[in-house]
């Protein structure tokens, strides 16, 4: 099976708010395609991606309307120390799964499982697994007078 990776920077739509649990960085993203998460599809849009207070494997997903959520049991996978925060999601075509989440400000990697629709995608589908990174970067400074 083909493995491509491809990045893409989304600059000033993601911004950090106040500490949450283990999690010291929300995360919120401008999400431009429609994409699952655990099996629940989610549509394109502004999402704020969250740990959870007291389980440290529970990633939460909603977007900013609060009219859309998913919950994930994740699983750590090493420690990034680039300070960069990322969404990695796998691509069959037009359809994305949220695989990997990376906290830049904590250094937190947490990998998704893999879908009960991702493994039916992979198995039935002629189309390769592509890897998109959507690097996710910090709001700018205000300027200073």
């Amino acid at each position: 099976m083909k493995h491509k990776t491809i990045a893409v920077s989304l600059f000033a739509l993601v911004g950090s708010l106040a500490a949450f649990g283990f999690w010291p960085q929300r995360l919120s993203v401008e999400i431009p395609f429609d994409y699952y998460v655990s099996g629940v599809a989610m549509a394109a849009g502004r999402y704020v991606i969250d740990g959870h207070t007291h389980n440290q494997s529970i990633l939460i997903v909603r977007n900013s309307r609060g009219s859309a959520h998913a919950i994930a049991a994740t699983r750590p996978e090493g420690v990034a120390t680039d300070g960069r925060s990322e969404l990695l999601f796998h691509r069959y075509g037009n359809t994305y799964f949220l695989a990997r989440v990376t906290n830049g400000a904590s250094g937190i990697v947490r990998r998704l499982p893999v879908s009960d629709e991702e493994k039916e995608m992979a198995e039935n589908s002629s189309l390769p697994l592509q890897q998109l990174a959507l690097t996710i970067e910090p709001p700018a400074e205000p300027a200073r007078r």
